[in-house]
């Protein structure tokens, strides 16, 4: 669908819902009788990003282009291997940032 169907269903919904069905307080005491939401558990999130940023650093870490790109950005020389490595690390950081972004209502910790 697209965003004026989407409008015109939202229009039409609104203008035709009937009241709301009493329940005399039915939703109001099974909300009360509810447990509390247990806090999500934080440590998974830091230790899979630690095993991930190592896997990758021992994967990719020691290969040659990476070893190049490291020595040849270090000298001010923008050879094949040094703008591999930076066109991989700014597009690392994009993509890092487009997920905080679509997350940015959900806390991680």
């Amino acid at each position: 669908m697209n965003e004026e169907m989407d409008n015109a269903l939202d229009q039409l919904l609104r203008d035709h819902a009937p009241d709301p069905v009493a329940d005399d307080g039915f939703c109001a005491s099974l909300t009360e009788s509810l447990p509390p939401r247990k806090p999500p558990i934080k440590w998974p999130l830091a230790v899979g990003i630690l095993a991930g940023m190592l896997a990758c650093w021992l994967s990719v870490g020691t290969a040659p282009i990476v070893l190049n790109g490291w020595r040849d950005w270090i000298a001010g020389d923008l050879t094949s291997s040094a703008l591999a490595l930076i066109v991989l690390l700014v597009g690392l950081d994009l993509m890092a940032l487009a997920w905080v972004l679509t997350d940015r209502d959900e806390p991680a910790f």
